[in-house]
């Protein structure tokens, strides 16, 4: 009885040894996973800094090689190009026509004076129109039109307007309305222009009005009409040319020059 009785404590005191040494052993094993994941951890952060510093670092030398011109690869061939010179360029250009007096002199056949009178308004500040009128900034302007250039007494003239030479014929004051410093290269004139040849002719025959006897009209018209009627003939005459049908006759009735058949009469 006292065997079984120290036999039992015996296998008691053996079990809770066996169990506490397997419960030691359980918690060694769940500090060994503990200890194992935190490394993991800081084995991860790590590596993911270098990643941050190192990747950086090339998205931005990749980024700044992108943009910088003298360093950038050229990808493809880069085909030539020819500079055309300044000669070539020159020749070129299609050359720039300046103002054609035929068509003013034609506008001024119905030009109105009206209009012209009403353009001289912003004239007026320098000049005076009326007859015996005070010289301004520029001339006095009572018969203007074929005056000659840098005439009128009491006025002081740029060197270009006393140098030029001439008279102000139409064609002279339209020119130098529509462009003055092109025309008259040094004039202190300060105007820019007039742009428009209506404009330009209304102003001609308002100044052709600024005298006692005014000059006569241009006349250029008539011959423009004739040379435009004798183009227009021509033209015609060719497409009538164009336009005729082409008559071919049958071999048995072509007749050999100088020879004429007569009426009624068969071969």
């Amino acid at each position: 009885m006292m065997d079984n009785w120290e036999f039992n404590k015996i296998a008691d005191a053996v079990t809770r040894y066996y169990n506490n040494i397997v419960l030691q052993l359980r918690e060694n094993e769940w500090t060994s996973m503990m200890d194992s994941w935190e490394f993991n951890k800081i084995a991860a952060a790590v590596l993911a800094a270098l990643l941050v510093i190192f990747g950086s670092g090339q998205i931005f030398s990749i980024s700044l090689d992108s943009h910088n011109k003298e360093t950038a690869e050229v990808v493809g061939y880069k085909l030539p190009v020819e500079v055309a010179s300044a000669d070539s360029q020159d020749q070129d250009a299609p050359e720039k026509k300046g103002l054609d007096f035929a068509n003013i002199a034609l506008l001024m056949q119905t030009a109105s004076i009206e209009n012209g009178e009403a353009d001289f308004r912003k004239c007026s500040a320098c000049h005076t129109p009326n007859q015996g009128g005070k010289n301004g900034i520029g001339p006095n302007l009572w018969n203007i039109v074929n005056r000659e250039i840098g005439s009128t007494a009491d006025f002081n003239y740029s060197n270009a307007v006393a140098e030029k030479g001439g008279v102000w014929d139409y064609e002279s004051l339209a020119q130098f309305l529509h462009k003055p410093k092109s025309w008259l290269k040094g004039t202190k004139m300060a105007f820019s222009g007039i742009k428009k040849e209506q404009d330009i002719a209304s102003m001609l025959v308002y100044l052709r009005s600024l005298s006692d006897n005014p000059a006569d009209l241009p006349v250029v018209q008539e011959a423009a009409a004739s040379q435009d009627t004798e183009e227009a003939k021509d033209a015609e005459a060719q497409q009538q040319e164009v336009d005729a049908p082409e008559v071919v006759l049958p071999p048995n009735e072509v007749q050999p020059p100088g020879e004429v058949s007569s009426p009624g009469k068969s071969e």
